[in-house]
Parts: C-alpha cells; structure tokens; sequence
C-alpha cells in the first residue's frame, strides 16, 4: 500500500505488516503477527489521544480473520 498520497494530502497515515503470506510464501506467519501486534499496541495509543477525530483501521479484519490477530484483542 503507498500512503504517500494520503502524506500529500496532510493525512497521517501507517501501515503495518505490509506483505501476507498468503501472496508471499516465504513470509513467515510468526513474523506477521509480531508486525500485526506492534501495530495494535500502537492503534491502542492513538485511541487514548483525543485530538484524532477519527481513526480508519482499514484491513484490520483481514489481519482478524487470517488469525494474525485474535478478535478480542481489537474489540
């Protein structure tokens, strides 16, 4: 995902575990879920920072459904 067109437009925007193993093969799952876990942990700061007025968790479900992240984590 490029984000730098969001950047351009003054929108912060990050992304975590760029690559799926699905797609990738010699991409270790373990891996991912590291990735995907630092992004939550790092999701979770911004929800306690109250100047965001919205925060879009785009594919996160994706990341929920491949058991990269466990759904009571993200609730």
């Amino acid at each position: 995902m490029n984000i730098n067109p969001w950047k351009k437009l003054g929108i912060k925007a990050s992304h975590f575990a760029k690559k799926h193993p699905h797609f990738y093969k010699e991409l270790n799952p373990d891996d991912v879920c590291q990735e995907c876990s630092r992004g939550l942990e790092f999701i979770k700061k911004l929800f306690q920072d109250p100047s965001w007025d919205m925060l879009i968790l785009d594919e996160i479900n994706i990341a929920v459904r491949d058991g990269f992240l466990k759904a009571e984590e993200v609730l």
